[in-house]
């Protein structure tokens, strides 16, 4: 399984390598510090990732959508992309409302099972 982790704080990296690497066995985990860094491994992932976890407050460094542009560039990255802040929900736009969400700080069991739920689908 190849999964992406998009966050700019290297220790929510950490804890989420370390949980996956818990949950799944033969998982390649690739990193994104920046919204700058997320584009381009996106566009030259090959093949494209089957997970993307994605810290919503990664937008705050952008005027556009970063994340919009993804999406309507690589559609099927939507359906396999966890949202997680730490901030609430509330601050995700309407059309991102359906994808999973996950706030920080994030439980063992609740990061696993979403993980594990989106994965399935």
């Amino acid at each position: 399984m190849k999964i992406l982790i998009a966050d700019d704080d290297l220790e929510s990296h950490e804890i989420i390598r370390d949980i996956l690497q818990i949950n799944f066995r033969d998982v390649v985990i690739d990193r994104a510090l920046s919204s700058t860094s997320f584009l381009a491994k996106i566009q030259e992932a090959e093949p494209q990732y089957d997970l993307v976890l994605y810290n919503w407050e990664m937008e705050k460094d952008q005027n556009s959508s970063l994340f919009s542009k993804i999406c309507s560039e690589f559609p099927q990255i939507f359906k396999r992309t966890i949202l997680f802040s730490d901030s609430k929900s509330q601050s995700i736009p309407p059309e991102f409302s359906s994808m999973p969400f996950i706030s920080k700080p994030f439980s063992l069991d609740q990061f696993s099972e979403i993980v594990k739920k989106t994965c399935a689908s």
